[in-house]
């Protein structure tokens, strides 16, 4: 039995809100003018949709958890779960680490006014673009739609016996939602929607009857299809494997780079978008494997393993290993003869628009598998780069040996993270974007061990009268000696 749709014999309508309940059925009449249900009393409207109803083992009748949680007072659902909070922050812009936050809600009560009370919040200031469907205006766009679905997927999904806070952050990064509980359906399975196993079906139906939600099973592909839509990388999910708890980052991370761009067209070729990433993440990261590519990708297994054959055939990668533990890394004709990658029998065209804003020069890759036998070693001493330049191969090589524990370990303690971060910003002035990329982490995480770097005079800024300078970097203090 899902654990919504238990009965909550001591609860009753007198622990219901009734202006929530109120609205919603307004919403609803509005979304389903047709429908038998607007004609039917409370009582046998909240039964109809799954928030009241009768044990017959025991002939109880009460509030299911689902009716508890959509709507009802603060007190009530703090009666039956002792600790109840759905957090929000707005996380500011720059580094200081005075400021916690711009923004905070600290919600208590129901979930169908908590998504009335945070989602304005998520999409306050972002455009919207002007769309008309059968004559009316549509007032959200594809960065709408993958807010709102992230925000219905994190109360919806949300193992609410446990007594965790759910989070979502808003920074100049993106969005993090994290709600307590792991995924019910596998990993691989999470981005087609060819599975779904909600842990709270009648919640699910709540908000899909007033338009806030799409079928069970399609909430994550929609995010994934929005968030690519605008030209970001795919949303990273943490399906809470090792953690009991759901992850979904929304970055402000654009999948190729000026950069990037540049050297694919020394290669001569006509790419599709997975041939694009597939090759970077193999000059970036230095080896790929069919999983990290579908991460990317979303596509299923046997169309990267074909993506990946066609540019092995061409030169462009190698293969190393075989079967399930085969991995890539780029070939001769990527490194040494970028001619020889030209494909005149090719009739895929390249992307129509231009993902990456000016002057953002730094890759935007994220973590993947480290090269073989990365060590660490102390950093070089050679005169720092220039500012927002590349990084030239060589540099990148001794960027990703120095952050090889860091890469080979998920946890390292505070003295051996920090070390290796100052040793990263003493080789070479790098953004928040870089430093994430080469030690696998977190932006949004990494932006607080940095602001407390800084403040320690640890780092420094390269703009140090601009935080929030375009091409702003860190450095370490040793590095700019001598400029």
């Amino acid at each position: 039995m899902p654990p919504d749709s238990s009965i909550l014999a001591k609860f009753g309508w007198d622990d219901l809100d009734r202006d929530t309940f109120a609205r919603y059925r307004r919403r609803h009449q509005t979304q389903n003018p047709t429908s038998v249900r607007n004609g039917y009393e409370d009582e046998r409207f909240l039964e109809a949709i799954g928030g009241y109803g009768r044990n017959r083992e025991t002939g109880d009748r009460g509030l299911t958890v689902a009716g508890l949680l959509m709507f009802g007072t603060p007190e009530a659902i703090r009666e039956w779960r002792t600790r109840h909070l759905i957090d929000y922050r707005l996380m500011p812009a720059g580094a200081d680490p005075d400021v916690r936050w711009e923004d905070r809600v600290t919600w208590e009560g129901n979930l169908f006014d908590a998504f009335a009370t945070i989602y304005p919040r998520l999409v306050e200031g972002l455009p919207v673009p002007f769309r008309l469907e059968q004559g009316v205006r549509i007032d959200e766009g594809p960065l709408q739609v993958a807010l709102r679905e992230a925000l219905v997927n994190l109360l919806v999904h949300a193992d609410y016996a446990e007594t965790q806070a759910s989070l979502i952050v808003r920074s100049p990064s993106g969005f993090r939602f994290r709600n307590p509980g792991s995924s019910r359906v596998p990993d691989v399975d999470l981005l087609t929607g060819d599975q779904s196993d909600p842990r709270n079906p009648h919640l699910v139906r709540m908000f899909r009857l007033v338009g806030l939600a799409e079928e069970a099973g399609t909430g994550l592909p929609r995010i994934v299809k929005a968030w690519r839509d605008l030209g970001y990388q795919l949303p990273v999910i943490d399906p809470g494997t090792e953690r009991y708890e759901f992850t979904l980052d929304l970055r402000h991370a654009h999948l190729l780079s000026d950069e990037d761009r540049t050297w694919l067209q020394s290669l001569g070729g006509e790419w599709s978008e997975p041939e694009q990433l597939a090759l970077v993440l193999a000059r970036h990261e230095g080896v790929l494997d069919n999983l990290r590519l579908r991460s990317l990708t979303g596509q299923h297994a046997a169309d990267v393993t074909k993506v990946l054959g066609n540019l092995r055939s061409r030169g462009l990668l190698d293969m190393i290993g075989w079967g399930r533990g085969a991995r890539y890394q780029l070939g001769s004709a990527a490194m040494l003869e970028p001619s020889l990658a030209r494909s005149p029998d090719k009739g895929m065209s390249p992307p129509d628009k231009d993902v990456n804003p000016p002057g953002n020069e730094a890759s935007s890759l994220g973590s993947g598998a480290a090269p073989p036998d990365t060590r660490v070693s102390p950093p070089a001493k050679p005169e720092p780069r220039a500012a927002a330049g590349a990084i030239d191969d060589v540099t990148r090589r001794e960027l990703t040996e120095i952050a090889g524990p860091a890469r080979n370990r998920r946890r390292l303690d505070t003295a051996t993270r920090d070390a290796i971060i100052v040793a990263l910003c003493a080789r070479a002035p790098l953004s928040l974007r870089e430093i994430a990329s080469l030690v696998v982490r977190d932006e949004m995480y990494l932006s607080d061990v940095l602001s407390k770097l800084v403040a320690s005079g640890r780092l420094r800024f390269l703009y140090p009268e601009q935080p929030s300078h375009p091409r702003q970097r860190y450095v370490a203090p040793e590095a700019t000696r001598g400029r």
